[in-house]
């Protein structure tokens, strides 16, 4: 683990001493379950809670960034004493590949991170509300409104090895500043 960490923060070092900007966003959207086994007759089952998430990007090299991001995805965990509502907190560390467009750029994204199954601790014994291995896959668009300010539009696929081994897609739109 200290290796990972000494690494990350290496690769950090370097990115930012090369990089003349960095990106800060926020953004909130929708989240599906794919063959949630709270709803076995259904492929998708749509989460109405927000996917709130913030992003830092930092430029490696001309359309490369590196992405440290926070989010929070709803997920529905079946007992044998019921359905408890959790959350997966995610903290991640990706790249993204950007190209440009009419637009704006689009993003093809992939990382890999911690996500942690935070519940109620009556229904949902200790050893489940853990941090576990998990990845993601994404592809957006950043709108340019300004220089320094971006629309955000991102479609991501999480897949952890929590309890249930969900598969979770986030639809998320927000805004990104340049520093």
């Amino acid at each position: 683990m200290r290796w990972v960490l000494a690494m990350t923060m290496a690769t950090l070092v370097v990115g930012t001493a090369q990089a003349q900007v960095a990106w800060v966003g926020a953004t909130a959207g929708t989240s599906y379950e794919h063959k949630a086994p709270t709803a076995p007759d259904r492929t998708w089952k749509h989460r109405n809670d927000p996917t709130p998430s913030v992003l830092v990007a930092l430029p490696l090299e001309e359309g490369v960034r590196l992405r440290l991001g926070a989010g929070e995805t709803p997920y529905e965990l079946r007992l044998l004493t019921g359905v408890a509502r959790c959350t997966l907190r995610r903290y991640t560390l990706g790249i993204d590949y950007t190209f440009d467009g009419r637009l704006g750029e689009t993003v093809f994204s992939a990382g890999l991170g911690g996500y942690r199954l935070d519940t109620d601790a009556r229904l949902v014994p200790r050893s489940m509300q853990v941090t576990k291995f998990g990845y993601y896959v994404g592809v957006g668009e950043w709108f340019t409104l300004s220089q320094r300010w971006r629309l955000v539009g991102e479609v991501a696929m999480h897949r952890t090895e929590n309890e249930g081994t969900p598969i979770i897609v986030t639809a998320t739109a927000g805004v990104a500043f340049m520093l």
